[in-house]
C-alpha cells in the first residue's frame, strides 16, 4: 500500500488522474480483478449518480441520509 500512502501524502496526487495511482499499486502487487460478466454495475461520477443507483436498488435511504447520518 505504498503508493496509496504516497498519494494521500502527496499534496500533487490530488490532481492525479487515479488510474496513475491504480497502476502504481499494481507495481506494488495490491491490485486484483474478478469478472462481473452477468453482474449489474453502474458507473458512479457523481452524488447525483450514487443517488440513481441506490434508487434502482431499492435503497431507501436514496435520499442520502440514513438514522441521521449522512451517507456516502
Amino acid at each position: 500500500m505504498r503508493a496509496l500512502d504516497a498519494a494521500l501524502r502527496d499534496p500533487s496526487a490530488l490532481y492525479a488522474w487515479y488510474p496513475s495511482v491504480l497502476n502504481s499499486m499494481a507495481d506494488d502487487g495490491v491490485v486484483f480483478t474478478t469478472s462481473i460478466t452477468g453482474l449489474w454495475w453502474a458507473e458512479v461520477d457523481s452524488v447525483e449518480d450514487l443517488r440513481a443507483v441506490r434508487s434502482a436498488l431499492g435503497d431507501p435511504t436514496a435520499s442520502g441520509t440514513a438514522c441521521g447520518h449522512t451517507r456516502f
